[in-house]
């Protein structure tokens, strides 16, 4: 390990070199701070203190038009920013979080000479007034959706078998024709389709829908890692896939985050006999989260704490019981309707019963 200036072990990792770690994580991003928002609090970045940032931009791909600032949130009081120097300040913790729940601030260190840096994938609900002194926040909400979610995610692929030297870019999306949507790419060795997306819910600790067609002999040759999943998308795939060989779409697969919102996608998916895992949007973010995490442990081991925060934020808790309490007053209303049935049944047998018996008696006085 490294040691610090007075000959002990450093445990400590400096701003700039975390914002160097994530410059490299996340290319094309940029080192500066965002634009200040309608908050007194914000803190602007300092003009005479150069952030380094290491930027690598793959030669086949153009630059995405939508700016993706690094810096959210700067460590010091605003009469300070001029003396900020990322290289002279430190940090013994970082925190990864999704959203700035409102438990995320409890993870931060308030003292002196042990402060945090966090990294947020949605900033827009930080209170920038509890964030402790001392702490750097940093965010990527662009570039972390396209490769660490399931769009261009090359980490994933590489990991799980996928030839990601070959591999086909898709991009285009929301008014951006340079955004990076998906990867699709030779899988290197012959997977049965039921092994591999068995293999793929593993990786992302679950899935919320797997589509599968045909029987598990199948075999998976181009995996397809999508975040925008349409059925021009999809046609778009098929393509791709046939560029690199592949023209049965029985052996494609697509990686996917949502079903839930894509049913047009899913529709064509299985017009083409595609078989598709939808990890879940969740999930698939959570993936992006701890690989970051992974890098900054791998890279700074016994230097600072590592911590990722899992949390659900309230926006989505009160998604669940929302979707919670619908399913419910369905269950009521279904088993309600089950009960007047019965009761109608009842009364409908009950009275074939007495009709039968009537005309039984009128036979007899007959």
């Amino acid at each position: 390990m490294e040691p610090g200036l007075s000959g002990t072990v450093r445990r400590y990792v400096t701003h700039a070199e975390a914002i160097a770690l994530l410059s490299r994580l996340l290319p094309e991003i940029k080192a500066t701070p965002v634009s200040a928002p309608p908050n007194p609090t914000y803190l602007a970045a300092p003009q005479n203190a150069p952030i380094p940032v290491t930027i690598s931009t793959p030669p086949a791909i153009r630059r995405s038009a939508v700016p993706d600032p690094l810096i959210y949130h700067l460590p010091i009081p605003p009469h300070l920013t001029s003396s900020y120097t990322p290289t002279t300040h430190t940090a013994t913790q970082l925190v990864f979080s999704l959203t700035a729940t409102s438990g995320i601030y409890a993870h931060l260190s308030p003292l002196r000479h042990r402060h945090s840096i966090l990294f947020l994938h949605r900033p827009w609900d930080l209170i920038r007034s509890s964030v402790p002194c001392g702490t750097l926040v940093l965010q990527s909400h662009v570039r972390f959706d396209e490769l660490y979610t399931t769009g261009f995610n090359e980490a994933f692929a590489r990991g799980h078998h996928v030839d990601v030297t070959t591999a086909v870019c898709l991009q285009g999306y929301k008014g951006d024709h340079e955004r990076r949507i998906g990867l699709v790419g030779r899988v290197a060795r012959g997977w049965r389709v039921d092994e591999y997306a068995c293999l793929i819910s593993d990786a992302f600790q679950g899935a919320e829908t797997i589509q599968l067609h045909g029987g598990s002999d199948r075999h998976v040759e181009v995996l397809a890692s999508l975040n925008a999943f349409t059925s021009e998308v999809v046609d778009r795939v098929v393509a791709a896939a046939a560029d690199l060989g592949v023209r049965t779409t029985a052996n494609i697969m697509i990686l996917t985050g949502a079903a839930k919102g894509r049913e047009d996608g899913m529709e064509a998916a299985l017009q083409a006999g595609i078989a598709v895992v939808a990890v879940g949007h969740r999930r698939s973010e959570m993936w992006g989260l701890r690989y970051l995490a992974s890098s900054a442990t791998k890279k700074y081991a016994g230097k600072c704490e590592v911590v990722v925060v899992d949390e659900p934020d309230e926006e989505e808790e009160r998604a669940r019981q929302r979707d919670q309490a619908k399913r419910r007053r369905a269950e009521e209303r279904l088993a309600e309707a089950q009960k007047v049935r019965k009761e109608k049944q009842k009364k409908r047998k009950k009275g074939n019963a007495l009709e039968a018996a009537q005309h039984v008696v009128s036979e007899q006085v007959v």
